[in-house]
């Protein structure tokens, strides 16, 4: 099973994609959902088993974009998926 984090700062969001996405059906076991991609940097540095980071581009300070360039540094192998609500 690939283990997966979510990343977005929007609180409606996660709490769609944490209960109402069966992650196990498709192979996936969401470990962790953070609301900004500062606090999911840190988990990923304590945290090298992650297979896949679910994040959104546009958020605070730090931009899902950003996020990817460094958590990449951290854990090379990660697969990343991008969403966002904007144009």
């Amino acid at each position: 099973m690939y283990r997966l984090i979510f990343v977005d700062d929007e609180d409606m969001i996660r709490d769609f994609f944490e209960e109402f996405i069966d992650f196990p059906s498709y192979g996936f076991e969401l470990t962790a959902s953070f609301s900004s991609a500062e606090e999911a940097l840190r988990y990923l540095s304590g945290h090298p088993e992650i297979d896949v980071v679910i994040t959104d581009i546009k958020m605070g300070q730090m931009s899902g974009l950003d996020l990817c360039e460094e958590a990449q540094k951290l854990c090379p192998q990660l697969v990343f998926v991008l969403l966002t609500g904007h144009k």
